[in-house]
């Protein structure tokens, strides 16, 4: 079960936040938002490391985006927009499967008549510049098969390495929006990022490309800026003659 407790991705928060020690405040973006739990633990974790947070959240789902206006609406470290982020500025269709469905998306496929709106869509180099620019600590994307698009949206910040760590959800509907991990990965080797897997014991960093990657199973995956590399606990995996994973180095282990 892909759960944010056991998965490694509330490991991953914490390690972020402690990478970061003299954050000003520790800045993070959660784009796909739904009810806020990755941001309640991003808060919750920078509090007990006593650092600030600066929140960014984008939901578009109109039930959502009320609710988590009003559950942070005194809460001045988190900021909520209605929009949903991807490669470009624009409108598009959104399915709405239920108010605070998981699996609302912009991969619309046989939706039924009347579950569709029209969202606002901004690319995250537009966000990051209304924002005042500045280093952006840790972004986690969970948009239904639409991440890589958000991941493009990305690519100038990327780029400047303004961005330290990209956390994004991979699934089958990645597969009926046209994308790959291998994309995600060509992507991130552009600009001179690491990309691993999200896991119990740390992120599983690939030293290079294999077709076996791409299975469309749940999972999460980030990108990984070099400098930052060190700071969080990881391995390194390549690949042997059968195709398999294997573990070619353990570096780390004593990151907490």
């Amino acid at each position: 079960m892909n759960a944010i407790e056991t998965n490694g991705e509330k490991a991953l928060i914490a390690q972020a936040i402690a990478a970061f020690p003299d954050a000003a405040p520790f800045r993070a973006w959660d784009v796909g938002a739904n009810l806020g739990e990755w941001t309640d633990l991003v808060l919750a974790i920078a509090a007990g490391q006593k650092l600030p947070a600066k929140i960014l959240m984008f939901e578009p789902t109109p039930t959502a985006f009320e609710s988590l206006s009003e559950k942070y609406a005194s809460n001045a470290a988190v900021e909520v927009e209605q929009v949903a982020l991807s490669s470009k500025a624009g409108t598009a269709a959104f399915e709405v499967v239920g108010s605070y469905a998981g699996t609302n998306s912009l991969n619309v496929t046989g939706a039924a008549a009347g579950s569709t709106i029209s969202v606002v869509l901004k690319s995250g180099v537009e966000v990051h510049a209304a924002a005042g620019g500045g280093e952006v600590h840790l972004i986690k994307i969970d948009t239904e098969g639409h991440d890589l698009e958000v991941l493009r949206g990305l690519e100038a910040l990327l780029e400047t390495r303004s961005v330290a760590i990209v956390q994004f959800e991979y699934n089958w509907r990645w597969l009926v929006n046209g994308s790959s991990l291998r994309a995600a990965m060509l992507l991130a080797e552009r600009h001179g990022y690491r990309l691993g897997r999200v896991a119990p014991k740390g992120l599983e960093i690939y030293d290079d490309w294999n077709g076996e990657l791409d299975r469309f199973f749940e999972t999460n995956y980030a990108l990984v800026r070099p400098d930052i590399l060190p700071r969080l606990r990881h391995s390194v995996i390549g690949w042997c003659e059968g195709n398999l994973p294997v573990a070619r180095a353990k570096v780390q282990e004593n990151v907490k």
